[in-house]
């Protein structure tokens, strides 16, 4: 029934687009998370320094969509010239400049490449998509089924973020983090294709056995705080996991502590001592961290039959130590703070996916934008 009515709404919207004429000189930014969002840093520098330009910053959080407030974002977006978005976009007229920054080089199959798409089709609300390299255009491409020309090799905005260590005090507070203590991140995928067992799954950390007490204990000897940051659907599992032990060394880091801080994930991110993941893109923007990264990809073979993954083998483009057990957890975090042996197996992975390292893709992107208006 939403479905349906949203779908009505777009046509009445397009609709209007024929007697509504844009605004030449505005820029419209749509943020859907805090978690990564790529519009935050570019929003912020056009805002101060683009005085030219007409820029506005709208939340579109999943949570606060309802009918009536989509309308009035449509509304608005039909006076724009150009609207930038994440996670691609149903709102698309003739007048408008669509410009998807993306929210991360997936390792996974998306859209056209994923097996659990019945519906998927190539992408037609997007004039263009902001990518990393030429490589990261062939997987693209791959999954959205676009033009070279519709490909603009600018960079990832947040990742500027990632080079950036400034007020440490803030950030180590609102991570629970003593000045002393290590922090490790730890960013899981979700896996949708998964019912059964799924919540004892998160809670073991993908491990066949897995005691968070014990782990708990490890971390403080080891002066470490585990920054837990699952995927937005995994947050309540972990909430009433957190009720019911006392774990003094992790914290959990969700979408709502990050807008009450009014923070952005990767600038968290970016004073972290190690990630620890599976087969979430945030690993190939690490790589520009230059910082240790673990692996925990015990369903890797059930993973790649139901999910797909572009790239393989996956030991191969996935550089760092790669955990089946609890041990091995404790005993590759412990050597990948101390002696970090995949570091030039990294450098190898890094300059595939990133064609730039600089921490310039903010300004790349606000020239790119400013470009489509004048």
């Amino acid at each position: 029934m939403i479905k349906t009515l949203k779908n009505i709404l777009i046509k009445v919207v397009q609709f209007l687009a024929l007697f509504i004429k844009p605004n030449k000189n505005k820029i419209t930014f749509i943020r859907k998370y805090y978690s990564g969002s790529n519009v935050t840093p570019v929003y912020e520098k056009m805002k101060k320094e683009f005085k030219h330009l007409n820029v506005e910053l709208l939340d579109n959080h999943p949570e606060d969509m309802n009918i009536l407030n989509q309308t009035r974002l449509y509304l608005k977006l039909l006076k724009s010239k150009v609207i930038v978005t994440t996670h691609g976009t149903s709102f698309k007229t003739r007048r408008n400049i669509t410009v998807d920054l993306w929210h991360g080089k997936s390792l996974k199959a998306l859209n056209l490449m994923n097996p659990l798409e019945e519906k998927a089709s190539t992408i037609n609300t997007i004039d263009y998509l902001s990518s990393y390299s030429e490589t990261v255009n062939t997987l693209f491409n791959a999954c959205f089924g676009l033009k070279y020309s519709n490909y603009k090799i600018l960079g990832s905005p947040r990742n500027d973020y990632l080079f950036k260590k400034d007020n440490l005090p803030k950030k180590r507070k609102i991570l629970n983090c003593s000045k002393n203590e290590k922090i490790i991140f730890y960013m899981p995928t979700y896996r949708e294709y998964m019912t059964k067992g799924y919540n004892q799954f998160i809670k073991n950390l993908g491990f066949e056995k897995f005691s968070l007490e014990d782990f708990n204990n490890f971390l403080k000897k080891e002066k470490i705080q585990f920054i837990l940051k699952p995927h937005p659907v995994d947050n309540k599992i972990w909430k009433e996991i957190f009720k019911e032990k006392d774990l003094s060394n992790f914290t959990l880091l969700t979408e709502e502590k990050l807008r009450k801080n009014s923070i952005e994930l990767y600038q968290l991110l970016a004073i972290s001592d190690m990630l620890i993941t599976d087969y979430s893109s945030v690993y190939i923007d690490y790589l520009l961290t230059d910082k240790p990264i673990v692996f925990i990809p015990t369903d890797l073979e059930t993973y790649t039959k139901e999910r797909t993954l572009l790239l393989q083998p996956y030991n191969f483009w996935s550089p760092g130590a790669k955990c089946f057990s609890q041990k091995e957890l404790e005993e590759n975090i412990k050597e990948g703070i101390e002696k970090d042996p995949f570091k030039e197996q990294r450098e190898n992975i890094k300059r595939v996916f990133h064609k730039y390292t600089d921490g310039n893709s903010t300004q790349r992107t606000a020239e790119f934008l400013d470009s489509l208006v004048k």
